[in-house]
């Protein structure tokens, strides 16, 4: 099993599935209400999946077919059986193609007071289109990318069987709260 801990940074290949559940597994125990997750790779690497999979082992009821990108919605909120609210962002659609969203964004601004009141675990796909200013929101960072080679194998990272390379860092300090 995979030892991770806070105030630290691991990365693991993932050639599966069962691989990224065996990850998952060791990382929800870490996992608090309140905690911000940055999720960040390429389109195709898996961030929504990895969401799905995190859901699922949360305990969210029905995860794999109940937890979808919010690419248009913007934001989705799921409920896991233990009553911890989950709220999974995807700021995709928001770049105007300069690489940064306005801190002045709509979206944003809730978003910004969901992770203040601290009673969800929040999940950002697309993390690094926020502002600078936002980096000291984030509890955990995740980069997933193709494995070894940085390929997505020519079809847009849209085989799940491709091997994901899958870095966890904690950037929170101190006892948990």
């Amino acid at each position: 099993m995979l030892e991770i801990s806070r105030q630290r940074k691991c990365s693991v290949l993932c050639p599966s599935l069962p691989d990224l559940d065996a990850l998952l597994a060791d990382w929800v125990p870490l996992l608090c209400r309140g905690d911000a997750v940055a999720l960040t790779g390429p389109l195709g690497a898996g961030k929504t999946t990895l969401v799905q999979r995190l859901a699922q082992a949360l305990g969210v009821p029905d995860a794999a077919s109940t937890v979808t990108s919010p690419t248009f919605a913007l934001m989705n909120d799921y409920q896991t059986q233990s009553g911890l609210g989950i709220v999974h962002v995807d700021l995709y659609r928001l770049d105007d193609g300069t690489g940064q969203i306005p801190e002045s964004e709509p979206v944003l601004m809730e978003l910004e007071e969901i992770i203040a009141a601290r009673q969800h675990l929040v999940l950002v796909e697309w993390a690094d289109l926020a502002p600078a200013a936002w980096q000291g929101y984030w509890q955990w960072y995740v980069q997933l990318d193709y494995g070894n080679d940085g390929n997505d194998g020519g079809d847009g990272g849209k085989d799940p069987s491709e091997v994901r390379q899958v870095t966890l860092l904690c950037q929170k300090e101190g006892p948990r709260p």
